[in-house]
């Protein structure tokens, strides 16, 4: 069933976000799965949680939403079967290392989120050649956008 999943972007005004972008080149610094008023995803240092969407966009500087086309049946099925998996810190200290990302025993927020629209049928990237899948790379998607924050 072809239908639509909403990620939430995010960036803060705290060094962890302004690192995360500065190494990815990136507007954002998180990324996650919009499930009713919560979000899915993996956050350090809890690892892949349910949390509530207003506590996300709360604690935010800027946050945008991307709406993309894929069987969010299938897409959040498989995110919810990831909680309480552990936080992919090689995910951040791998980045010039050429991490492989498709490490499902732990997860970063973009291989996380990017691994649930696979999941999909959104394939938001080129497995053969891209190992390292960041905020930047799902923010290029085109896809509508709708500013929060």
């Amino acid at each position: 069933m072809q239908d639509e999943i909403r990620i939430l972007f995010t960036r803060r005004k705290i060094v962890g976000s302004w690192l995360i972008r500065a190494i990815t080149w990136s507007r954002w610094s998180h990324v996650e799965i919009i499930v009713g008023k919560s979000v899915l995803g993996a956050d350090a240092p809890e690892g892949v949680a349910l949390v509530p969407l207003s506590e996300r966009i709360s604690i935010a500087e800027n946050a945008c939403i991307m709406t993309i086309p894929c069987d969010s049946k299938a897409a959040i099925s498989w995110a919810w079967r990831n909680i309480g998996k552990p936080y992919d810190w090689w995910g951040i200290l791998g980045l010039g290392l050429h991490h492989d990302w498709e490490d499902e025993s732990k997860w970063w927020c973009s291989e996380f989120v990017g691994k649930a629209l696979q999941k999909g049928g959104a394939l938001p990237y080129r497995p053969e050649t891209i190992k390292r899948l960041t905020p930047e790379h799902l923010w290029m998607m085109n896809f509508p956008v709708e500013t929060v924050k």
